[in-house]
Formats: C-alpha cells, sequence, structure tokens
C-alpha cells in the first residue's frame, strides 16, 4: 500500500489535443481541495507533471502528492489502493476501470456510452455542445482541435462548462453508492 491514509487517485492528462481536457479554469484545484476537505489525500499518478503546449498551462493540481514517471505495476498498485479513481477520457480511467475501481469520468468530446459504463460517473455538461468525436473526423494531431467553435469565445465549452460542483456531485454519489 503506498500510504496508510485513505486516498484518491487522480489523472489531469491525456495524449490527446487540449479537447480532452478539463479546461474549466482550475477546475482541478477546486476538487483537490474538496476531496482533502473529505479527509483524502490526492495522488496524481500523470506520467508527467506539465504537458503545457501551444499556449494551453496544463499542470498538476495545487495540494496533490504526485506520483510521476512510476512503471505501469507500481501505477496499478497504486489505482488498487486507492477509494476510485476521477481522470479524462484517457488510459489511466480504462485502466483503474480494468482493475474494478469506481472511476468518475470528466468528458466532453465523447458522449457517455462510447467510454465504458458499468463502474463509471460520466460527468458532462449536456447543455452545451458536447460529443463532437461522434460528428467529425478529427486531427488529434492538432492541439486546438475544437470542430464546432474554433477561435470563438465557446471553443472547449463541452469542459469548461463542467463546473466543480458537477465533479463534486459525481464525488458524492461514488461515495454514497459505492463505498
Amino acid at each position: 500500500r503506498p500510504m496508510k491514509e485513505k486516498y484518491v487517485c487522480i489523472g489531469v492528462h491525456t495524449g490527446g489535443p487540449q479537447l480532452k481536457y478539463w479546461n474549466y479554469p482550475k477546475g482541478w484545484d477546486y476538487v483537490v481541495r474538496y476531496l482533502n476537505h473529505k479527509g483524502y489525500k490526492v495522488l496524481d499518478i500523470d506520467l508527467n507533471e506539465n504537458q503545457s503546449r501551444d499556449g494551453y498551462i496544463n499542470k498538476l493540481p495545487k495540494g496533490v502528492i504526485k506520483s510521476q514517471g512510476k512503471s505501469l505495476d507500481e501505477r496499478i498498485n497504486e489505482l488498487m489502493h486507492s477509494e476510485f479513481f476521477i481522470g479524462l477520457g484517457s488510459g489511466l480511467s480504462w485502466l483503474a476501470w480494468t482493475l474494478n475501481k469506481k472511476v468518475i469520468m470528466i468528458h466532453g468530446m465523447t458522449k457517455p456510452w462510447y467510454e465504458f459504463q458499468d463502474k463509471c460517473v460520466h460527468v458532462q455538461n449536456k447543455e452545451v455542445c458536447h460529443g463532437c468525436w461522434h460528428n467529425h473526423k478529427l486531427d488529434l494531431r492538432d492541439w486546438s482541435a475544437c470542430p464546432e467553435h474554433r477561435a470563438t469565445e465557446r471553443m472547449f465549452e463541452c469542459t469548461k462548462m463542467i463546473t466543480p460542483p458537477m465533479v463534486f456531485k459525481a464525488i458524492n454519489k461514488v461515495e454514497n453508492e459505492y463505498l
């Protein structure tokens, strides 16, 4: 066990373009504070601390325990002993799910049916543009890919409009239904 206290693993990075990230300003900082307030340590298990690119700042949130650069076996051990996992539509979410962990997935470019369903709470804002992955052929090498609203105020609204309270609600649901 990596630590004796109860903890949650998070993954704030993804290998894809910016639209796969949670683009709510300082959203992860709010989530880490909320989890700490609830008595959890927060272990960030991303490969890198910084995935900033093309003017977009993607760094680890404040207050996390950093655990970068570990082997797959070490990652599996960290996930196995965690209470649950919070991440994006990325490989870490899928890894947590295959380990039978409860997953909170924050995503906007895909619809919930595209990702796994069981043991997962999907956090999306269906009142704004979302699911572009299913309607457009996206060039995932284009870090600014946003087929509906590129270079407008609505760019990345699918994740900008996912608020911290929406994630808090998902955390509470996982605690109440699964823990």
